[in-house]
């Protein structure tokens, strides 16, 4: 076998020698996928330099743009699985976050595109990948002034439903996001994806 198959070239810090932490937090229970976001940050680093590599093909349109997204997914990575206020810890951080998500020039697609195709070239590198996907919830309250929601499990909990597809070597090293869909349901009981099928 290729030695250079064999070896990953992450964009996270030392994440070859904490492959084995890393199974640990990751963990099927049902049919859905658990990652313990608060250790798992922990463990990818949170260093400039990898989002710099990672985001190489980043264009909104924008230079500020480009440069606030780094900002913002260097300062989640280490903070990350809380709300926007608690991540950036102070009213103006949190403020250009929040200006930032709502610039038309940004989408979610936009925001992934880059890791994507940061993601595939690492799969190059590998013998074997598994892909794994499974449909997530994401409830607000109704009372959320959020745009775009659909009735969940009743019509107080509105919300999405995302359903990524997620690289990893057979070790349980994350390579990336390789595609994402995130849509919201129009009426109760109307568990369909954007093209009508089963979610």
């Amino acid at each position: 076998m290729n030695s250079a198959k064999r070896s990953l070239t992450s964009p996270y810090p030392q994440i070859s020698e904490k492959a084995r932490h890393l199974k640990s937090l990751i963990a099927p229970k049902g049919r859905s996928l658990i990652m313990n976001t608060k250790h798992w940050s922990r463990v990818l680093g949170t260093e400039l330099d990898w989002v710099e590599e990672e985001y190489l093909s980043l264009n909104l349109g924008d230079k500020r743009l480009d440069k606030r997204l780094k900002k913002i997914v260097s300062v989640m990575t280490k903070r990350g699985g809380t709300s926007l206020p608690d991540i950036f810890g102070n009213w103006s951080n949190t403020k250009g976050a929040y200006r930032f998500f709502s610039n038309s020039k940004v989408s979610s697609e936009k925001i992934i595109s880059p890791h994507s195709q940061s993601t595939k070239k690492r799969l190059q590198q590998q013998e074997t990948v598994l892909v794994l996907s499974d449909t997530t919830e994401i409830y607000y309250r109704k009372r959320d002034r959020v745009d775009d929601l659909g009735p969940m499990n009743s019509e107080y909990n509105q919300g999405l439903l995302l359903h990524p597809s997620i690289a990893f070597t057979p070790d349980g090293i994350p390579l990336g996001i390789l595609d994402f869909k995130m849509w919201s349901r129009t009426e109760l009981g109307a568990n369909q994806d954007q093209d009508g099928r089963k979610a």
